[in-house]
């Protein structure tokens, strides 16, 4: 039986929700790949700065139909500058791992985010996630452990940057969950972008490298990458719950193993791929299982 926070929502947008959380997770990593290839000639801050602006273009279309359908109004303006800010500090931390570490090993720590998250949504939002999708979630991490092996591997701040993005990217999520349908999709993914801009923006001077045709090209497609997997993501968190799309985040660890192959020569080792079938495993188990009827808890409305 579905729970009360599932039957709060219709159950085609949970399935929505959670194909949208799917492609979201797949465009994150194909501009993470790129960046990372850019980030061995550019500063992360022009890069940061030049996949904004080119994002402006699509949120510009974004915000152009949301006023055409009455909804360009925010009407929670607190909370989407939070999300600004947040969204900016994530953006650094990430790319800062990106540039220090490989895309697998990254979003390894990263997934711990879906934890947070769990936790996060129980206190705010007092969604259940329940017993079995806390073993699931679990399970998934001890699989991280396996990959990152610590105290075995060498340790760098790329790890402390990519448990950061795991704080912020729970945080975002709350926010997200919490104005659920009353703001415009495409004013949320602005914020993201405004963020993103008021961090890299006072730094680009000090940082400039002119870049040639093609990697201002790529810088591009980045920016259009970006743009279209928050709002993704913007959609799949106001149509599902909080756990459930946090746990797709792990899909992301299958992308990264595969750049990480094929772009930069980054063969994990059969350990390491054991971590990787637990972490994606758990996030299958997670966002799928239906806590009974007992386990249930009221969402906020969207």
């Amino acid at each position: 039986m579905f729970a009360r926070a599932m039957l709060c929502m219709p159950q085609n947008k949970i399935s929505h929700g959670l194909w949208a959380a799917v492609a979201a997770f797949a465009l994150f990593p194909s501009f993470h790949a790129i960046v990372k290839l850019l980030s061995s000639h550019y500063s992360i801050f022009q890069l940061m700065a030049y996949m904004s602006l080119a994002a402006l273009f699509p949120v510009a279309l974004m915000l152009l139909y949301a006023r055409r359908q009455g909804r360009i109004r925010i009407a929670r303006p607190g909370m989407v500058l939070m999300r600004a800010v947040i969204s900016g500090l994530m953006a650094v931390c990430v790319f800062y791992a990106l540039s220090k570490l490989p895309m697998s090993t990254a979003y390894s720590v990263q997934f711990s985010g879906p934890l947070f998250a769990a936790g996060l949504s129980t206190v705010v939002l007092g969604e259940k996630v329940g017993w079995k999708r806390w073993i699931g979630i679990a399970v998934g991490f001890c699989g991280i452990l396996i990959i990152l092996r610590p105290g075995i591997t060498h340790f760098n701040t790329g790890y402390l940057a990519s448990l950061a993005v795991a704080v912020l990217f729970a945080c975002n999520a709350m926010i997200l969950r919490t104005v659920g349908g009353g703001e415009p999709g495409g004013a949320l993914v602005a914020a993201h972008v405004v963020g993103i801009l008021g961090f890299s923006l006072p730094m680009l001077p000090s940082v400039y490298i002119e870049p040639d045709w093609p990697d201002l090209g790529w810088m591009f497609v980045t920016g259009l990458l970006m743009s279209s997997g928050h709002f993704f993501l913007v959609q799949a968190l106001r149509w599902a719950p909080v756990s459930s799309v946090s746990a797709f985040q792990y899909t992301q660890l299958v992308w990264g193993l595969l750049f990480g192959v094929l772009l930069f020569d980054d063969f994990p080792d059969a350990i390491a791929l054991g971590g990787a079938v637990m972490v994606v495993g758990s996030a299958v188990y997670v966002g799928m299982t239906q806590p009974s009827s007992s386990e249930s808890g009221d969402t906020a409305e969207v």
